[in-house]
């Protein structure tokens, strides 16, 4: 893990880019997966970059997709897909997947859509295996230590890393969340994490520590492959605990 201190949203974008343009050369498909909330708008200016690079050039698939979502009917005004709509995203050569695709909210249909979204992360490990799928992410870090839907001592902070879910829902204050779950993390091959604010100081600091993923969820972000937190504060390193 690697936190660059000092930086701004421009530097994230240059490194999600680069990372996956290159992988495009190399003719390997990329699954990009985005948070909704403040890190939407950066996510879609990530796809329209790489929409932009592509457009003159013949490179493998490029799938879009959400790291966790707000439950409810497609298109609902809460939901993080709809939040990147909002933006601007409107894919042309890429391909979005959106979480949500029920019409109706119901308990079986909250299910269903979690299933669904396990079977597809599911699937995008097992062809990273047969044909080369890159995956990256785009993450945010809320001021309690969250990341992606996982809450802190929420449900899903509790799957053990063995656990072949890598995807799980659950009731929270607000709304039904859908998220990767723990055991997903290391399959990710970059995870870029961004954050800004002085109220992300000490949940980014507390990366140096070692804390249970269930007290402080964005310790499951030290498992991907290569994890890059970027942030505008100065954050200083601290002993272990």
């Amino acid at each position: 893990m690697t936190i660059l201190s000092g930086k701004t949203e421009r530097d994230v974008r240059e490194a999600l880019v680069s990372r996956i343009l290159c992988n495009l050369e190399k003719k390997h498909p990329v699954l990009l997966l985005v948070s909704g909330g403040s890190a939407a708008p950066l996510g879609v200016s990530v796809c329209q970059d790489i929409e932009t690079a592509c457009e003159n050039a013949s490179f493998p698939q490029v799938t879009v997709s959400l790291i966790d979502e707000r439950f409810g009917p497609m298109g609902h005004d809460d939901s993080n897909w709809t939040l990147l709509k909002k933006h601007g995203f409107a894919p042309h050569r890429l391909t979005g997947v959106p979480v949500l695709t029920e019409l109706c909210e119901t308990e079986s249909t909250f299910e269903k859509t979690t299933d669904a979204f396990n079977a597809f992360l599911s699937h995008s490990v097992s062809l990273k295996t047969t044909d080369n799928l890159y995956i990256v992410a785009l993450f945010g870090i809320g001021t309690d230590g969250h990341t992606a839907g996982i809450l802190p001592h929420s449900p899903p902070s509790l799957i053990p890393l063995s656990s072949p879910k890598f995807a799980a829902g659950f009731p929270s204050d607000v709304f039904k969340r859908i998220t990767i779950a723990p055991p997903f993390f290391p399959h990710i091959d970059f995870a870029v994490v961004w954050a800004s604010g002085s109220e992300k100081k000490i949940p980014l600091e507390n990366l140096y520590r070692d804390i249970p993923g269930e007290k402080h969820p964005a310790q499951f972000l030290k498992l991907a492959k290569e994890t890059l937190v970027v942030t505008n504060q100065d954050i200083k390193a601290h002993e272990k605990t």
